[in-house]
Order: structure tokens, then sequence, then C-alpha cells
């Protein structure tokens, strides 16, 4: 099953609603993405997810805070991890 991480307005509550959901899926795998938003894509130019370096900051916290909890969710439901992306 794969999950993507940092999506706009996105906060660690969400995140665990999610992994308690995919809990009880019970899923042979789990991969994280964090979501990257290229300069050039249309979300990256949409006023509405312009953000302060405040913000930027927050989101960076929220989603070291996601990563982890899903760690934790998968090692709670014994994946082990088999790969990096770089």
């Amino acid at each position: 099953m794969d999950l993507i991480a940092g999506l706009p307005g996105e906060i660690p509550e969400d995140m665990e609603d999610t992994l308690r959901e995919i809990r009880k899926l019970d899923p042979d795998n789990l991969t994280v993405h964090s979501l990257a938003i290229k300069r050039a894509s249309r979300l990256k130019q949409m006023e509405e997810f312009k953000r302060t370096a405040g913000e930027e900051k927050q989101m960076a916290e929220h989603l070291k805070a996601m990563i982890d909890m899903a760690s934790r969710y998968a090692g709670e439901m014994k994946m082990t991890p088999y790969y990096l992306y770089r």
C-alpha cells in the first residue's frame, strides 16, 4: 500500500487516522512517500499553497512526525524496511 505524507493542509492527526485505517486492512507492505512539490508544478504556482518560511518549518516538523508515526505503525504491523529512496 502506498501513502503520501505532507499533502497540503495535512497534519499529524490526519496521518494517524489514515494509519489506523490502513492497519485494519492488514496490508502486506507499506510505502510512505513524502510530497515533493516541483518548482514548475501547478501546485507550486497556486496562491493558496504558497507558504511563509515559518509555515515551511512547521510543515517540515509535521512531515517528520508523520514519517516517524508511519515507521512506528509499520513496526507494530511487523513490517520491516526493505529499501530506502535516495
